[in-house]
């Protein structure tokens, strides 16, 4: 009987010797050449730990680029539950949890402070090696992950929550060049990934408190892993899906005599002063010390409008501006002159493709009938996961004037409803009144989807090695290597 001599006849351990050295997007051919191949394939996690050591021993921008391909391509929420976000949830929990969120989220410059004032006389971590291009992208990761990891193991690390305080109160951190935003300091709004995750510490830490003082009464927020970090993950609605009504969040470091809870009348910010301006002289690259504190958060609602969406000129040709305006209001208590405001605004992309939020909030007083209005805080912010995500946006709250003694803080929102249901009687220094009848209808803009109507979830992603792409494989490949090599 004939003998075959081709690749089919040779064992598995044959054919892993020889597919180790080619490349993880050719091996995505091979998987469509025959079943024997694609068997043998679709679960050798011996071969994809050896393609890892040969050429994935620079993770970090691999899995990056990876993750946000992945993130970009998943399914808008109308469609259903993306099997993008499934198996990315997946390669982060269970057994891979540990091992992964070490090896891909804890690589910041947060991060490694945390390690080196836990082990100061331990050698230094992979954290000291990394260039600051990969402390950005360990920072981004962490960001688009979007379930803050705030208490590393102990064994290796402090908390991080001190180190992400000592970034978003550090007013030397607040400049011209970074227009007082979560910015690079180069003029261009390109995104600091670090800060971002700062902010995203800090207010998770805030919220995470606030959630249980008031015994679940307001629902926990960010904490299923990488939900809303994709574009149309809120409604595939045009321009930016701006209308509607958002949730803000803003921390306040200032020294309060009475709760969290605050008084507007009662804000003090001494601590804030006292942190920037009585500490130790500081170079100006070190960073300020670990910032164990208790913070006030204010919780604001936003019901925003569309007015106007300039020529993609107006922007340098790389997007539309979309201006919008609306009102703020305090959640806390109906009076609030730092809260209840007029606002207005404009997003935009920036030349990372980024989607760019800045807002001003008007402040209006009425005197002997003359009505004057004052601009007053302003904020700078990034959303998450690009246009339309249900993610929201990351920032920094400030002063309008740029005031180098501050006040600012970290700030984020995001969008709740496609409504917007301003009284009646509040009427819209900006133009006509905004009244019951100006609702918008998320139906309308929508076109005929009802809530009780069910809708088919489809599921994009994979069910078999033979209908993966050639970046999917690599990337799947890595993550399982991932939970099991150390670079």
């Amino acid at each position: 009987m004939a003998q075959s001599n081709g690749l089919l006849s040779l064992p598995d351990e044959l054919l892993n010797t020889i597919f180790k050295d080619v490349r993880p997007w050719d091996l995505a051919s091979l998987a469509w050449c025959c079943r024997r191949f694609r068997l043998l394939l679709r679960e050798n996690r011996s071969l994809f730990k050896d393609v890892y050591l040969r050429l994935l021993t620079r993770r970090l921008p691999f899995v990056t680029d990876s993750v946000v391909t992945w993130m970009q391509t998943a399914l808008p929420s109308s469609r259903g539950l993306s099997k993008n976000i499934v198996i990315l949830s997946e390669l982060f929990a269970g057994r891979f949890e540990r091992d992964n969120k070490e090896a891909f989220f804890q690589h910041s410059t947060i991060f490694g402070r945390a390690r080196r004032d836990r082990l100061p006389l331990a050698s230094s971590g992979p954290v000291d090696f990394l260039s600051p291009e990969e402390r950005q992208m360990s920072a981004k990761l962490h960001t688009l992950y979007g379930v803050p990891v705030e208490f590393p193991r102990r064994s290796l690390a402090n908390a991080v929550y001190p180190y992400a305080c000592s970034v978003v109160y550090d007013l030397r951190n607040y400049t011209a060049g970074n227009l007082w935003g979560p910015y690079k300091d180069d003029g261009l709004c390109t995104v600091d990934w670090e800060r971002l995750e700062a902010v995203m510490i800090v207010l998770g830490h805030n919220l995470k408190n606030f959630t249980e003082n008031t015994r679940g009464l307001f629902g926990p927020v960010w904490n299923i892993p990488w939900l809303g970090a994709s574009p149309d993950s809120f409604s595939p609605m045009a321009p930016f899906n701006v209308s509607g009504t958002w949730m803000r969040v803003r921390s306040l470091l200032h020294q309060t005599l009475i709760s969290p809870l605050i008084n507007p009348r009662m804000i003090d910010f001494t601590e804030l002063f006292a942190y920037n301006f009585n500490s130790q002289s500081l170079s100006p690259s070190d960073p300020r010390p670990p910032l164990e504190t208790t913070e006030a958060i204010r919780l604001i609602t936003m019901e925003l409008q569309v007015v106007r969406v300039s020529d993609p000129s107006e922007n340098e040709g790389l997007s539309p501006i979309v201006y919008f305006e609306g009102v703020s209001r305090s959640m806390h208590t109906q009076w609030d002159p730092n809260a209840n405001s007029k606002i207005k605004g404009t997003v935009r992309l920036t030349r990372e493709g980024e989607v760019r939020w800045t807002s001003i909030s008007v402040y209006q007083e009425i005197y002997a009938d003359v009505i004057s209005r004052e601009e007053r805080w302003a904020s700078e912010g990034i959303q998450i996961g690009g246009a339309k995500s249900s993610r929201g946006v990351l920032g920094h709250w400030f002063d309008k004037d740029l005031d180098q003694h501050g006040p600012a803080g970290p700030t984020a929102f995001w969008k709740v409803s496609n409504d917007i249901r301003t009284s009646a009687d509040s009427d819209d220094e900006f133009g006509e009144s905004l009244d019951a009848d100006d609702e918008v209808d998320a139906e309308d803009e929508n076109g005929d989807e009802s809530e009780d109507e069910e809708i088919e979830v489809q599921i994009e992603g994979i069910d078999d090695v033979n209908e993966l792409t050639a970046d999917q494989i690599a990337f799947v490949l890595q993550a399982i290597a991932g939970g099991h090599v150390s670079s």
